[in-house]
C-alpha cells in the first residue's frame, strides 16, 4: 500500500487528485489564453502526476500503465492513418 494513500486514506487522495486535476485543466486554459505560464502547467501536471503515481503505487496491478501504453499505441495508429 502507498504510504501516502495508507497515511491520508484512499478518499482524501483521489479527491486531492480531483482537485489537482481542475488545477491542471485552468493553468493549461490560462497558459493557452497567454495568461499563464508554462512552469505553472508544469507544477500543475507535477502534482497530478505525483497522485497517478500513488494510486499506481497503491492498486499494484500494473493496469495504469498498461492503458497508458494501450492508448499511445491507438494514437500512433491514428496518426500513421493521417488521423
Amino acid at each position: 500500500m502507498n504510504m501516502f494513500i495508507k497515511h491520508y486514506g484512499e478518499k482524501h487522495q483521489m479527491e486531492q487528485l480531483r482537485k489537482e486535476a481542475i488545477e491542471l485543466a485552468h493553468a493549461i486554459d490560462e497558459f493557452a489564453d497567454g495568461k499563464g505560464s508554462l512552469e505553472n502547467v508544469q507544477e500543475e501536471m507535477g502534482d497530478c502526476m505525483n497522485l497517478l503515481g500513488q494510486f499506481e503505487e497503491h492498486w499494484g496491478d500494473g493496469k495504469l500503465y498498461c492503458v497508458v501504453a494501450q492508448k499511445r499505441e491507438r494514437q500512433i495508429e491514428r496518426m500513421k492513418k493521417g488521423e
